[in-house]
């Protein structure tokens, strides 16, 4: 006997209840044109395009290429996600910008993060902008646009509970992806700050995007070794079903755990076998035995892995690294180095902004 499982046509995105209150976005699907769509690039002769989006228009010249989308809201009320899907070149630059009827706005300066790989960025256009008719242009230092693929989705404001210091979510797209301010605002994505959370630092090891494929050298200067230690980064480039090892002072700790993305989500696209592939970031984390670090310089390098364990270099990129270490009654200072190649490595101390916690007062 067979089960059928019946679900709402409707997209629905939760987030968990805890403590305070917090606006953000949500993006719905309601079948009436306000809901989510996504276009590969070029379009495809006849190309269906919802009621909101006309004909788009390209041109190019020898220097710069350029697509405009002409945009009529369907609603007042609701804001734009943008997710652009693209191969970023070396020293260029994609732009996005917004032509209203009174002003043009620059919405994004540079789409790119510098890792010269396939890569995409989500971009909201508030409901202020899109009061009147408008076109969305994206302009390119090539031209030959480096666009192939752009998602679309209307978002509404809706209001849930977070506990203080919870992340600042700005946006829940339809198939669950959650994006924090950072993420959606244009500027370049800025890298998260240290964090001392009780007897918890969370310590930054990239301050921008760094391409790893050729074994790069991550450097945390310890004065005591911890308890426990977590690494916590985001990959791009690494294709579902590769695994990626992490060695840490010379020894190979174990493979770092990378989510796999809702099969709804429009990164995934087909190899060249048929095989499922994802263009964008993922993340990853793995468990660092305690007894592996030592109270001076500690040595961090990601490999990429098949499943046979065979090695095969392929460009594969991280960011937002981060050391996570959980201490006993002691508070070290903890210094870390991100040296990038070629470069002079920086060292900052996570006490220069998180002071050490004063210890509780002992129970009555």
């Amino acid at each position: 006997m067979k089960t059928l499982i019946q679900t709402h046509p409707r997209f629905r995105a939760i987030l968990g209840v805890v403590a305070g209150c917090l606006v953000l976005q949500v993006a719905v699907c309601d079948g009436e044109g306000t809901g989510g769509c996504t276009l590969d690039l070029p379009l495809s002769p006849g190309q269906a395009l919802p009621v909101w989006l006309e004909e788009p228009l390209v041109s190019t010249s020898a220097t710069f290429g350029r697509i405009d989308f002409p945009i009529r809201a369907p609603t007042p009320d609701a804001d734009l996600a943008v997710t652009c899907f693209f191969e970023e070149t070396e020293g260029g630059f994609l732009r996005a910008s917004w032509t209203g009827s009174e002003k043009a706005e620059m919405l994004c300066n540079n789409l790119y993060e510098g890792i010269g790989m396939l890569n995409q960025r989500t971009l909201v256009i508030e409901h202020s902008r899109l009061s009147t008719p408008g076109i969305l242009t994206f302009q390119a230092s090539d031209h030959a646009l480096p666009l192939s693929r752009i998602h679309w989705e209307w978002v509404q404001p809706r209001v849930v509970l977070a506990a203080q210091g919870a992340p600042k979510v700005a946006l829940v797209q339809s198939q669950g992806r959650i994006l924090d301010e950072a993420d959606v605002g244009g500027d370049p994505p800025l890298a998260p700050s240290d964090l001392w959370r009780g007897r918890v630092i969370t310590a930054v090891l990239t301050e921008k995007p760094v391409r790893i494929e050729d074994g790069v050298d991550f450097v945390a200067t310890l004065e005591a070794a911890p308890e426990w230690a977590r690494l916590e980064t985001n990959f791009a480039g690494v294709s579902i079903g590769k695994t990626v090892a992490l060695w840490v002072n010379g020894t190979r700790i174990g493979e770092v755990s990378i989510e796999v993305p809702d099969l709804s989500d429009p990164g995934y696209r087909k190899g060249e076998h048929g095989e499922p592939q994802y263009v964008g970031w993922r993340k990853g984390a793995i468990s660092i035995p305690a007894q592996v670090l030592r109270p001076s310089d500690n040595t961090f390098q990601f490999e990429l892995v098949d499943p046979k364990g065979e090695a095969k270099a392929m460009p594969i990129a991280a960011k937002n690294l981060l050391l996570q270490l959980k201490y006993g009654d002691s508070s070290p200072s903890t210094n870390v180095v991100a040296p990038l190649p070629h470069e002079e490595p920086v060292t900052r101390s996570i006490e220069e902004n998180h002071p050490a916690p004063e210890a509780a007062d002992p129970a009555p």
